[in-house]
């Protein structure tokens, strides 16, 4: 997975085996991005492809106001 991050421009990658290991990998990259700006996270944006964004995840998502 890769993310980046519109406003510094940073991109961080995380190599994951299947699909469910998508969400650790958004977990474990929020917590490195905010610990890092100080900043919370605030959105979310993906292709559209969905393939990542299961039921587990949104949740995840609107729990954490993203």
């Amino acid at each position: 997975m890769s993310f980046i991050d519109e406003t510094s421009g940073r991109v961080s990658l995380s190599l994951i085996r299947t699909k469910d290991e998508a969400l650790t990998s958004f977990q474990n990259y929020r917590a490195r991005a905010e610990s890092t700006s100080r900043k919370e996270l605030k959105a979310l944006r993906s292709n559209g492809g969905g393939e990542y964004l299961n039921k587990q995840f949104k949740k995840y998502l609107e729990d954490a106001g993203i």
